[in-house]
């Protein structure tokens, strides 16, 4: 088959995107090989010495080049609609056709829509802001080391590693690759590097691998062990700036000296299916960092089905860093969904998430680690203002440790909404909230929260000031100051604690001093419908002093029996309010079946609040809320469903 003939057919996918050919394929060759240019460059027996001299042909449709090592002396310039595709007897060879900038210039400048390279090796490039390079312009000084998309086109099966870019401005960056539209397809983009003088005071730039514009995409690439040493929003492997499409990637192994180890993405973009792994920041993000130019701004990064693992996010031994996982500040779009974030690593607060802003919806957040000692949360950090709201839903939310901060071993939150979650086997060393420490004005609802541990107080959950905590199953969790297994309550006087089973939770400790067991009610209003039963201690206080599982304390105690509403406890708080202490009769102790069993005392025994009455509220098990026969709330996060069979006459 005569080559330009097969060229064609190779080449089918690319060319589609730019028309009908019309014009010739090129041939270049090292001088070794034959390659002059002097010579037509139409066939092998002829070919070109130089990419840029077949470019120069007014009738270059396409160029193929033979394995070798080009030295550029020069910026390769395409302005045409050309592919340039490496070529060793009929087959793409990246690794043997090496494009060698000369460490004053890019390598690549596609500066036409149409423009495709394919398969090269690009290294040693470079570009500095102020140093105009042949053909260049202001604005694209100091962007792109190796290669610079100015309007669109691809770059494909290309090894970008070894360039570097020399930033001064803001938006500024890409030590391999700078993109303000176009694709990168199949290309490995590795140890390149961003850099600007310590006295430089722009901001905006970053990059070290790729730095992609609003109309960019980049697909099935491997971006690892670049660097970026400049800039407040820097990225260590990839920038999204004001937009851009991240799919299908791996990011692992990049380092940014401020944010960003794997991944920053300002206002908006997507990221998809992509897997950043082992990336390492000094400040925030280990990641990914998510940033909004203001708290209201209704821009939104999504990042959808991405393993985030292994990341850090350190300064001076830990201590000044959040998100080892991702960072996430301002704006009210942005979203984590189905995501898995797992054994990540913060210096500060939020070894797997901190936000200030946004959702996460779906996936697992999942033995990450915080070592600092700010406001904490292992796995979670999510830190609301006043007027914004916070959005956690059906996510996992296991086996985190926080080792420094207020609380949370698992989520610390504030001004957020928990919901639909499982927060399962988190820890906590010497503060609140094994599972959860939440304040402001949170509410966790319709959660599972399980064998939490606390070397403080709060085995499963603290909580303050006007926190919710609804339809949730607090079970199996440990608290070892003595003070609330399940729940530890401090001036929660505009929250509430409602339709909740508290069971199987144990408090350790000064055996002189444990109490709560179950609940500890401190300063705290609004307690309705909760089982709380079969909680454990092992103290030495007399009968009478003892919690039962459930313990009202400090200052005014008759004040704050008056709290307790329509609850089963061993303890006996009074029955004018609704209080029972008949033992509930779950399904299956055992099994840690908490469901009750049929002739409960908690069946039809609850008070029908104000949220139960709203259409659609159900339990813990997605089951209607009220029975559907008396119209009675039971007691405890799951409705009795009655056996048997019902028939219906008409």
């Amino acid at each position: 088959m005569h080559p330009k003939i097969k060229l064609y057919c190779l080449l089918a996918g690319s060319w589609a995107m730019t028309g009908v050919l019309t014009g010739e394929v090129y041939h270049v060759a090292m001088p070794s090989a034959g390659g002059d240019d002097g010579n037509s460059g139409l066939d092998w027996t002829e070919p070109k010495a130089s990419i840029s001299n077949a470019l120069a042909q007014e009738n270059v449709n396409a160029i193929l080049v033979s394995n070798g090592t080009y030295n550029l002396a020069d910026v390769v310039n395409i302005s045409k609609p050309v592919t340039i595709r490496s070529w060793n007897n009929g087959a793409v060879d990246r690794d043997g056709t090496i494009m060698v900038g000369a460490g004053t210039n890019r390598c690549f400048w596609l500066a036409h829509a149409g423009a495709v390279v394919d398969g090269f090796t690009i290294t040693n490039g470079f570009c500095e802001e102020g140093v105009l390079q042949t053909g260049g312009s202001a604005s694209s000084a100091g962007r792109g080391g190796g290669v610079y998309m100015a309007v669109g086109g691809m770059l494909t099966n290309c090894l970008v590693v070894g360039n570097a870019a020399f930033a001064r401005a803001d938006g500024r960056g890409g030590g391999g690759v700078y993109m303000s539209a176009g694709s990168l397809w199949n290309c490995r983009i590795a140890g390149n590097i961003v850099s600007n003088p310590p006295s430089t005071n722009s901001y905006r730039e970053g990059g070290g691998g790729v730095l992609v514009g609003s109309s960019g995409m980049v697909v099935n690439c491997e971006i690892d062990n670049n660097r970026s040493y400049s800039g407040q929003y820097a990225a260590g492997g990839v920038k999204l700036y004001n937009g851009g499409w991240l799919e299908n990637c791996d990011i692992s192994n990049n380092f940014a000296k401020t944010n960003g180890g794997g991944v920053y993405a300002r206002m908006s973009g997507v990221i998809t299916n992509c897997r950043i792994t082992g990336n390492t920041v000094e400040h925030n993000g280990g990641g990914i960092f998510i940033h909004a130019d203001n708290p209201g701004s209704d821009f939104g990064v999504v990042v959808v089905d991405c393993l985030i693992s292994n990341n850090v996010s350190k300064r001076t031994q830990y201590n000044t860093s959040s998100g080892g996982g991702v960072f996430i500040y301002d704006g009210t779009n942005h979203c984590l969904r189905n995501c898995v974030i797992v054994t990540n690593t913060s210096g500060r607060e939020g070894g797997g998430v901190y936000m200030t802003a946004g959702f996460i919806e779906g996936g697992a957040v999942c033995n990450n680690v915080n070592l600092g000692a700010n406001f904490g949360g292992g796995g979670i950090c999510a830190l609301a203002t006043a007027t914004n709201m916070l959005f956690i839903r059906d996510v996992n939310i296991s086996g985190n440790w926080n080792n420094g901060g207020i609380g949370g071993g698992g989520v610390i939150m504030r001004n957020a909404l928990l919901e639909n979650s499982i927060i399962h086997g988190n820890i906590i060393t010497n503060s609140l909230g094994g599972g959860i420490h939440a304040y402001g004005t949170s509410v966790v609802v319709n959660c599972r929260i399980a064998n939490n541990f606390s070397y403080y107080r709060g085995g499963g959950l603290s909580v303050t000031d006007s926190t919710i905590v609804r339809n949730c199953l607090i079970s199996g969790n440990i608290a070892t100051n003595a003070l609330g297994g399940g729940i530890y309550t401090d001036n929660n006087f505009g929250g509430e604690i409602s339709a909740c089973t508290i069971t199987d939770n144990e408090v350790q400790g000064d055996p002189g001093f444990q109490r709560g067991a179950g609940i500890i009610v401190v300063n705290t209003n609004n307690i309705f419908n909760c089982l709380v039963w079969s909680n454990r201690w092992s103290g030495t206080l007399p009968e009478q002093e003892r919690d039962l599982g459930m313990y009202a304390w400090i200052d005014d105690l008759a004040a704050q029996s008056n709290s307790v509403h329509y609850c089963c406890s061993p303890r006996d708080f009074g029955g004018a309010r609704g209080n029972i202490t008949n033992p509930p009769s779950f399904v299956g102790i055992a099994g840690e079946n908490w469901r009750l069993a049929g002739g409960s005392a908690g069946i039809n025994a609850g008070t029908n609040l104000p949220w139960m009455l709203e259409p659609g509220a159900m339990d813990l098990d997605g089951r209607p809320r009220r029975d559907r026969f008396s119209r009675q709330a039971d007691m405890g996060c799951y409705e009795y469903l009655p056996q048997g069979v019902m028939f219906s006459l008409h």
